[in-house]
Order: structure tokens, then C-alpha cells, then sequence
């Protein structure tokens, strides 16, 4: 069975960190995604188009921004991906990523 949740991250301390958040989503909230693939990846990882394809394809895809930009931001919501702001040195990120797995978890994706 495919993992419900990837994490497409080249940078290996940000992915690993992000797995564990994952992981700990999964073991609280079990496969809320109701069956649907979700792909957690960065602004440097994934465009905006690549976005799309995969969101049309049926998988939830949250974007994690190192560097939040407005012009992004808007790119990456048009796609129909989540934009989760990322802020150096604070965890505060990681409440946002759990909250939007969450809510995704809690009505169709």
C-alpha cells in the first residue's frame, strides 16, 4: 500500500523533520485523508505547474515556503495546493502543516 502521505524535500534535515510530522499526523489522525494521496513538498522542489498536474491527478499537495512571496503564494493556491509559510528558527510552521492536514483530513481534499 502507498504511503497517504510523501515528502518530496531535497534538503534532508527539512525532509526528515517534516517526515516525523507526518508520521505523528498519521499515528494521531490515522488515514483522514480518506484515501487520497497527499504530497508535502517546498517552493524549490515543486513549481506551480507540476502543482497543478498533481492536484488534478486527485492528490492534495501542501507547499512548504522557506521564503514566503505573495506573487507565490498566489501561483501555488491557483494550482490548488496549500501554502504553508515557513519562518526560520520558529516551529510555528509545523502547527500550520498539522492544521491543514487536519482540515483536509476533515472534508474532502
Amino acid at each position: 500500500m502507498e504511503a497517504p502521505i510523501e515528502v518530496r524535500i531535497a534538503h534532508s534535515i527539512l525532509r526528515t523533520t517534516v517526515q516525523e510530522q507526518a508520521r505523528a499526523y498519521l499515528r494521531s489522525f490515522g488515514d483522514a485523508a480518506n484515501g487520497r494521496r497527499v504530497l508535502i513538498s517546498t517552493t524549490g522542489d515543486l513549481t506551480p505547474d507540476q502543482a497543478a498536474r498533481m492536484v488534478s491527478d486527485g492528490t492534495a499537495v501542501i507547499i512548504l515556503a522557506t521564503i514566503p512571496r505573495g506573487d507565490e503564494r498566489r501561483a501555488y493556491v491557483a494550482a490548488g495546493a496549500h501554502y504553508v509559510p515557513m519562518s526560520p528558527g520558529e516551529s510555528r510552521w509545523t502547527d500550520d502543516l498539522r492544521d491543514v492536514l487536519r482540515r483536509d483530513g476533515d472534508a474532502p481534499l
